[in-house]
């Protein structure tokens, strides 16, 4: 094929590319979207197979407690509807509203009722259920209930931070560029040093133990982590009462992804074949 034809049929197709991608938004529009989905949503897990889910089946919580939350996706037709039991009563339901991410892949956060709190020393039970957009359904546990214990020891009030970025939830998502992260945490009642112990952990694995700060009146630590993501559980423990997990959260090392639409992709390729087809008119002509 000539030059002068190559180029010329480059920038025609560079041109409808531009055209297309301009009007890809109503093009798109225009069609019916039709699902199918033969399979229920699923609980999302820390990378060792345990489910984001908070209470979780044999966690040790503080009396304060006073939401739950569940990580859960479908990527077909999409969550619809997240809901837990708290003690196996009518009065214990929750139903969840999505706190970040999207339908797809999601965040879910619930109050629990007013009337069990705070909840009482000892032992609880819940469960949790996730519905999608054709109405197929998952639960956790599978089967039976997950039981969770409520310890009064107020030793184990308090705040931690990473990077001096306060953790509020285990909804949040941390990002870094760099590998070496702090980690602090910081009572909010009086407590005896000598008998706490906070921890950072990743799965079932202890990555290390904060020392205490008598300057700060605080624990404090630094871990080098490996790039990618990491789902980390914040405890603190006082030796006479199981490790209470204050957060359950993710980091990534590196940036968010940008998200790029199929109408911007579409122009961008539309620009580079009307760019190469000048060219090769310019370079013709010399």
């Amino acid at each position: 094929m000539k030059s002068k034809t190559l180029s010329t049929l480059l920038l025609i197709a560079g041109v409808a590319l531009l055209v297309l991608g301009y009007f890809e938004p109503q093009i798109s529009a225009s069609f019916v979207t039709v699902v199918t989905d033969d399979t229920p949503p699923f609980w999302l897990s820390d990378g060792l197979g345990h489910p984001l889910v908070s209470p979780y089946d044999g966690g040790t919580y503080p009396v304060s407690l006073s939401t739950v939350d569940a990580s859960v996706a479908d990527p077909e037709s999409g969550v619809v509807a997240v809901g837990a039991i708290v003690d196996g009563t009518l009065a214990g339901r929750v139903t969840l509203s999505l706190t970040s991410g999207d339908a797809y892949s999601g965040h879910w956060t619930g109050a629990i009722p007013a009337a069990l709190l705070p909840l009482s020393v000892g032992q609880h039970t819940i469960y949790f259920t996730a519905a999608n957009g054709v109405d197929a359904t998952c639960r956790y546990p599978a089967t039976d209930v997950a039981r969770f214990t409520i310890v009064s020891n107020q030793a184990l009030t308090g705040n931690w931070y990473i990077e001096n970025t306060l953790i509020t939830s285990s909804s949040q998502t941390l990002y870094f560029q760099k590998l070496a992260l702090a980690f602090k945490f910081t009572p909010t009642v009086i407590v005896d040093p000598a008998k706490i112990a906070c921890i950072v952990k990743e799965g079932a694995s202890e990555l290390f133990v904060l020392t205490y700060n008598t300057v700060q009146n605080a624990w404090i630590g630094t871990y080098t982590f490996s790039g990618g993501s990491h789902t980390l559980s914040l405890q603190v423990s006082d030796g006479a009462n199981p490790p209470i997990t204050f957060a359950t959260l993710s980091i990534n090392f590196g940036s968010a992804p940008f998200p790029v639409s199929a109408s911007q992709m579409i122009m961008v390729a539309g620009v580079g074949l009307a760019g190469v087809g000048g060219w090769m008119k310019v370079k013709k002509k010399r």
